[in-house]
C-alpha cells in the first residue's frame, strides 16, 4: 500500500482473468502493453478492486511501445494513489489525464520518440461494478451468455464522421481508410478528452439515447480488453465463438490464435476477465 494511500495491493484478484499478447505475423516489434493490478480498498467494509489497462503504441520506430509502456504505468502508479473511489469514474478519468501529460512529457527534447503516442483502455472492476476510460480505437466488450456488444466508442475519423451512436460495423472499418486515424490517444498535445460513457445496449439505441458511466455485472460475465489487431481479424461473432467460458487463460488462448490465423497483420493482445 502507498503511504497514506486508499489501497492495499494484492496478489489475490476477485475477478479470475487472463491477459496475452502476441507480436502478430508482420510486425517486426510488439508495441502493445497490458498491466493488471488487483487492490482492496482500506476502507471497512473493505471493497475488492480489479484494474487492467491495454495500451497500443503509435508512431514508428520504437516510440509506440515507449508511449505504450509509459501509459500503462502511468495510469496503475496513480491509480494507486487515488485518495478514495466516491466516484471511480471521475478517478479513472483523472488518472488518464495525468498518464496522458507523462507520456506528452517523455517525448519533449527527444527527437527519436517526437510525436509518440498509444490508445489506453482501461477496465475498473470495483466489486462487480464497472467502469471504463478510454483514448482511441483499442476495446472494451460485454460478453453475456451468448450475446457480445462493444462497451466504448472508438475514436478514429471514421466513427466521429459517421455521426452515429451505433458502433461502425468491422466488415466497414477493414475497408475504410479512415478506421485507424485516431481523433484521441495518449500523448495528445491537445487536452486528453478523456472517454468514460459506456454503450446503451442495443434495444434501447434511439435519437438521443443515454449513455452510462457504470454498470453492473451479472456472474458468467465476459469483459474483454483488445486491441485492433484483435478486432481487425475477427468479427463481433469469431470473437464469441472463440470464448468458451471455462477458463480465461484458454479463452485469450484461443483469442489470439484465431487472430492469427485469419492473417495476425498487427500485434495481438487481450485481456479476458470472467465475473464469479
Amino acid at each position: 500500500m502507498q503511504e497514506g494511500g486508499f489501497f492495499y495491493e494484492t496478489d489475490l484478484s476477485h475477478v479470475p482473468f487472463a491477459s496475452l499478447s502476441h507480436q502478430g505475423k508482420v510486425r517486426q516489434n510488439n508495441e502493445d502493453r497490458l498491466l493488471v493490478r488487483s487492490f482492496i480498498t482500506i476502507e471497512q467494509p473493505p471493497r475488492h478492486v480489479l484494474l487492467a489497462v491495454l495500451s497500443d503504441g503509435v508512431g514508428g520506430n520504437r516510440a509506440g511501445e515507449v508511449a505504450a509502456q509509459i501509459g500503462v504505468n502511468s495510469v496503475t502508479d496513480y491509480f494507486g494513489k487515488v485518495s478514495s473511489l466516491d466516484d471511480p469514474a471521475a478517478s479513472l478519468k483523472d488518472v488518464m489525464v495525468a498518464a496522458n501529460l507523462s507520456v506528452l512529457e517523455a517525448s519533449q527534447g527527444r527527437p527519436i520518440l517526437e510525436g509518440m503516442g498509444a490508445t489506453c483502455i482501461c477496465a475498473l472492476v470495483v466489486e462487480k461494478k464497472l467502469y471504463l476510460a478510454n483514448l482511441g480505437d483499442s476495446r472494451a466488450y460485454l460478453l453475456r451468455g451468448r450475446t457480445i456488444r462493444q462497451l466504448n466508442y472508438d475514436h478514429t475519423w471514421l466513427e466521429d464522421t459517421a455521426g452515429i451512436e451505433q458502433p461502425v460495423s468491422t466488415s466497414k472499418a477493414r475497408d475504410n481508410p479512415l478506421a485507424h486515424v485516431l481523433s484521441r490517444y495518449l500523448g495528445s498535445a491537445h487536452p486528453a478528452w478523456v472517454d468514460i460513457r459506456q454503450r446503451p445496449e442495443m434495444k434501447l439505441l434511439q435519437i438521443n439515447s443515454p449513455t452510462t458511466e457504470s454498470m453492473e455485472l451479472d456472474k458468467g460475465d465476459h469483459i474483454l480488453l483488445c486491441s485492433d489487431g484483435l478486432t481487425d481479424m475477427l468479427t463481433d461473432g469469431e470473437i464469441r465463438a472463440a470464448i468458451k467460458g471455462k477458463n480465461p487463460q484458454i479463452d485469450a488462448q484461443q483469442l489470439v490464435l484465431c487472430a492469427l490465423e485469419k492473417g495476425g497483420h498487427d500485434n495481438v493482445s487481450v485481456i479476458l476477465m470472467k465475473i464469479p
